[in-house]
């Protein structure tokens, strides 16, 4: 973890402002010791030819009052793809997670300026110039950038390869998307804040789940990744979403639908997320892929 901030912990979702059971508490700053979110248990580990992850269940807990308690479960469900054929290497896996109130009581969040999702790069690109940020807006400067909305941002900076970083992306049926941004004036991170744009809350019974992608390549613009990027469906991909559904998706408004493509023991589910275009798809399995998933 970075030595002047060790509560980044790289990629990380509790909230700084919150208030539980009327005490107002922090999961982010957790050297204040007002609350914070720990790992409790990895759960269901899996691998196969297309893609392979594990689930995890974390906690926030609420450390103002007399003992600690749980205030939020925050359950973890992470899947990384093999892709290959792409014009440049990369790594490219989903998170979603799901929170859940722990106890009968509500986790009441008021309007604040981050929290809820940070992503930090390496101590190497602290300082104003050390990092580089593009938005899906085609904003680079970070002051700019702040209090923006955005469908994705990426964080990159100097490595051994030259340019290396990490795209987010936010799925369009997340909670208040485009998502609104806090970009760090001077340290390598940014934060995906719902609470910016208001007070919410999480309820007992309502689970709340929100979906990211991430990207992690060299260069900068995600223009650059390559076609799994962003690119139509190819015809053979949509002759064969049509044999399994019946129906070619993207005549549909659907955003996502998750396709057993595959009986035999390692099941490929294949994530058909569509974006506002509903011909168009985000970071897709590349054709090779696909048919390694369909036998």
């Amino acid at each position: 973890y970075p030595s002047n901030h060790a509560h980044h912990h790289g990629i990380w979702t509790p909230y700084t402002k919150a208030v539980f059971q009327g005490r107002t508490t922090d999961f982010w700053n957790m050297q204040n010791k007002k609350g914070e979110e720990q790992l409790r248990a990895v759960g269901r580990l899996w691998a196969g030819e297309v893609h392979g992850g594990f689930d995890a269940e974390l906690r926030m807990t609420d450390l103002s009052g007399t003992a600690p308690i749980d205030a939020l479960i925050d359950r973890w469900s992470v899947k990384a793809y093999a892709i290959k054929g792409s014009q440049k290497p990369m790594h490219v896996f989903d998170l979603t997670t799901t929170q859940s109130c722990a106890t009968n009581d509500p986790l009441e969040l008021p309007q604040y300026h981050y929290g809820s999702f940070g992503l930090r790069g390496p101590e190497s690109w602290d300082g104003k110039d050390g990092a580089r940020f593009l938005t899906s807006e085609g904003i680079t400067d970070r002051k700019k950038g702040d209090n923006t909305r955005a469908r994705w941002c990426y964080l990159g900076g100097k490595t051994e390869a030259g340019i290396s970083g990490t795209a987010v992306l936010g799925y369009p049926d997340n909670f208040r998307f485009p998502m609104p941004l806090r970009l760090h004036p001077d340290m390598p991170y940014f934060s995906i804040v719902p609470q910016k744009l208001g007070a919410f809350s999480i309820q007992p019974g309502k689970p709340y789940v929100t979906r990211y992608r991430f990207v992690v390549t060299d260069g900068e613009r995600i223009l650059d990744f390559g076609p799994t990027a962003f690119r139509p469906y190819s015809p053979a991909e949509q002759a064969t979403i049509r044999a399994s559904l019946g129906r070619w998706l993207g005549d549909t408004r659907l955003y996502q639908r998750y396709v057993v493509l595959d009986d035999r023991s390692h099941f490929a589910h294949v994530n058909l997320r569509l974006s506002e275009n509903p011909r168009h798809v985000a970071i897709d399995l590349d054709d090779q892929a696909l048919r390694t998933a369909c036998g």
